[in-house]
């Protein structure tokens, strides 16, 4: 028989029964490169074996175990949402939530709202909201659960509003499932200091990565709004939007650009975006500086700019047949 031994064998433990000694080794990182769950936060079986080894009577330990289970959710659930609050892609607004915004803005202007703008409706509606609660529109009416873009609206905020929401209603008209949008007033912050918005915009680094850049590229479509007062390749902020969904591959995908509004403005003018116009200055020297600087100048721009064009307004010559209408 072997010689006895001054060494006790080591005990034997269950599943359910953590051996004492050092906690295990911590959890590599996440993929998306966020942090592991730490020792206060394991899993709801974790909870239970913690409970039975401390001693505490089945029934509180089942108790206790459902009360950190819903905290620990609810503290995920607010890790999401701030993650979601600063990704510009979940800043859109429901179609019905458009349509409620049009009711907002006839109850709080009255007889101006007929000949009212975007500006108008910011203004009105828009600025006293997001003062209120310190964020943007489409994050005000969502508060349960923030929307992701499926269309990034292209228009113009010197257009008639009631004649913009209209063009949105027919373009989704045959629409079973109405989509979420991605409305620049809405999914912005609004602010009397026009260097707030700017500041949002991007101007102040890369137009380019801009959040509306970033919106447009998650976007599964584009919707050009056409407008009777005001044609949208007047304005630098359009030029450059359609300028970004050209870029990121969605005017060579079939149905992706959709085009509603009134044909009022003549197809066969000009694109230029060094003689478009912005509502800030500062806006359209920013767009265009980092066109020279970083788009190799004006020329390749407005060749692009030029088919969008005749594509949004019917033309279906050569130019435009690489671009798809749905």
């Amino acid at each position: 028989a072997p010689a006895p031994s001054d060494e006790s064998p080591a005990p034997a433990y269950s599943d359910d029964t953590p051996p004492p000694g050092p906690s295990a080794s911590p959890a590599p990182a996440a993929s998306d490169g966020t942090a592991p769950p730490g020792p206060l936060a394991p899993t709801p079986s974790g909870w239970l074996r913690l409970a039975r080894t401390v001693g505490l009577p089945i029934g509180l330990s089942l108790l206790l175990v459902l009360v950190l289970s819903v905290l620990l959710c609810r503290l995920r659930r607010r890790a999401a949402q701030r993650r979601m609050r600063s990704d510009s892609a979940w800043a859109a607004i429901s179609y019905e939530q458009l349509l409620e915004l049009r009711e907002r803005a006839r109850d709080c202007l009255g007889d101006r709202y007929t000949t009212s703008s975007m500006h108008d409706v910011s203004r009105a509606v828009l600025q006293p909201l997001c003062a209120k609660f310190g964020m943007c529109y489409a994050h005000v009416v969502n508060p349960d659960g923030l929307r992701h873009v499926q269309v990034f609206v292209s228009h113009s905020w010197a257009e008639n509003f009631d004649e913009f929401v209209a063009s949105i209603e027919h373009a989704f008209r045959s629409w079973p499932m109405k989509p979420n949008m991605w409305v620049s007033a809405a999914a912005l912050i609004q602010c009397s200091d026009a260097s707030v918005v700017s500041k949002q915009l991007g101007l102040d680094t890369n137009p380019s990565k801009a959040p509306f850049a970033r919106a447009i590229a998650k976007a599964e479509h584009m919707l050009i709004v056409r407008g009777s007062a005001v044609d949208i390749f007047d304005r630098v902020w359009c030029c450059w939007e359609l300028f970004m969904g050209y870029r990121v591959g969605l005017m060579d995908q079939s149905g992706a650009v959709m085009v509603t509004g009134p044909m009022s403005q003549g197809k066969e003018k000009r694109v230029s975006i060094q003689f478009t116009s912005a509502s800030n200055a500062l806006d359209k020297s920013s767009i265009l500086e980092h066109i020279r600087n970083r788009e190799g100048g004006f020329d390749a721009i407005n060749a692009v700019l030029a088919r969008i064009r005749c594509f949004a307004y019917g033309d279906s010559s050569e130019a435009c047949r690489s671009f798809h209408r749905s």
